[in-house]
């Protein structure tokens, strides 16, 4: 699920914040503790309630976001934005299928002990699924100091973006779908080729 702000949603919907507060009963949305609104709370709308081609236009920006976020990338940048979102990707399809409540602490111990040379804690898988949730792709990429370090200059039409498009996926999953991203970095530039296996797969 993603809460959007009420500017969010409205400009989604192509329509004020004030229409969108009047006819709030029509989405799905929650009052959150915080600045602004009356009483120091404000309206979350959820995406999913929203109209088909106001959904439409938030993947749409979104996959737009995260290409560009991608394109000046070198290949082992590139290499560590993908290992992030397989891992949260992993995590969020782990939650759907894991009957008990200590949800977290099971997928970490499964993952680490697949991956002892590259240990996730907790404080990292919700980190990055906090930035992915709010960014999409975009937010996976390391933007502190020197981040753009050794960035690829070369022409968009001679890039080629290797995405590990053989993970295995829920395909009733819509924001973040492997072939919606790559797409995206076609329409940019890029050509998309399959990796050999998912980086982050269990064997």
């Amino acid at each position: 699920m993603t809460w959007l702000s009420t500017e969010q949603a409205a400009k989604l919907e192509e329509c004020s914040e004030r229409t969108l507060r009047r006819n709030k009963d029509r989405y799905e949305f929650r009052l959150v503790n915080g600045a602004g609104g009356e009483c120091g709370t404000r309206y979350e709308f959820l995406l999913e309630s929203l109209s088909a081609l106001a959904q439409a236009r938030y993947h749409g920006e979104q996959e737009e976001k995260s290409a560009n976020a991608l394109m000046a990338l070198t290949d082992a940048q590139r290499e560590v934005v993908f290992l992030k979102l397989a891992a949260v990707e992993a995590y969020q399809e782990f939650k759907e299928m894991y009957p008990r409540t200590d949800k977290l602490r099971a997928f970490l111990a499964q993952y680490n002990e697949q991956h002892p040379d590259k240990p996730l804690t907790k404080r990292q898988l919700n980190h990055w699924e906090k930035l992915y949730k709010r960014d999409g792709v975009a937010g996976l990429v390391d933007r502190r100091g020197g981040y753009n370090k050794g960035q690829s200059s070369i022409q968009k039409d001679e890039r080629t973006c290797s995405y590990p498009i053989g993970c295995k996926r829920r395909e009733r999953r819509v924001a973040g779908r492997p072939w919606r991203l790559a797409t995206a970095l076609h329409n940019s530039g890029f050509q998309t080729v399959s990796s050999r296996a998912c980086p982050l797969s269990s064997g």
